[in-house]
């Protein structure tokens, strides 16, 4: 009688943990709407920069990184975000392997508003990887066919400072 009840009570307790969990987030897969969302949350100082990747070889991987910081590992048909500071930026490309090889660093980009950057990653014939900053439009119009989204932990940290009566304050 009492395994009956032991039974019972651990067969509700996985149903309630797994009706928790959101599947299309655990599962890394976010819904059109969720990144959409995602675009459109610019409530602090800075914006949100998106790398995104829509075709190329699934087993050459691409590192995307702000700084000396990885956002994220890109496959095709995915993509990564992170929020910067209204600052200048360094964003860069390397290719994973069973080590990520060296990081070819772009352009700076001056981030002066809320509006949200893309860069798009191409695969190039070498096997390395190109970025190329794209308008908001092609940016927001490719990211709503892009479904998956980088399993890596952002390591970009957003330490924004704003100068209140000439004094430095974090945000």
């Amino acid at each position: 009688m009492i395994k009956i009840k032991m039974a019972w009570i651990i067969i509700v307790a996985l149903m309630l943990t797994g009706c928790g969990i959101d599947q299309d987030v655990f599962g890394s897969v976010v819904p059109s709407e969720k990144a959409n969302k995602l675009v459109q949350d610019t409530k602090f100082n800075g914006s949100n920069v998106f790398f995104y990747r829509e075709t190329g070889n699934k087993d050459n991987i691409a590192v995307v990184k702000i700084g000396e910081r990885v956002v994220g590992s890109i496959l095709p048909n995915s993509y990564a975000t992170t929020k910067v500071c209204i600052n200048t930026i360094q964003v860069g490309v390397a290719t994973r392997g069973n080590t990520i090889g060296v990081t070819n660093y772009f352009f700076p980009v001056d981030i002066n508003g809320t509006e949200s950057v893309f860069f798009k990653i191409d695969e190039m014939k070498n096997g390395g990887f190109w970025l190329t900053r794209v308008t908001h439009d092609i940016g927001e119009k490719s990211m709503k066919t892009i479904d998956k989204k980088s399993r890596v932990i952002n390591r970009n940290t957003l330490d924004c400072q704003v100068s209140v009566d000439n004094k430095k304050i974090s945000e």
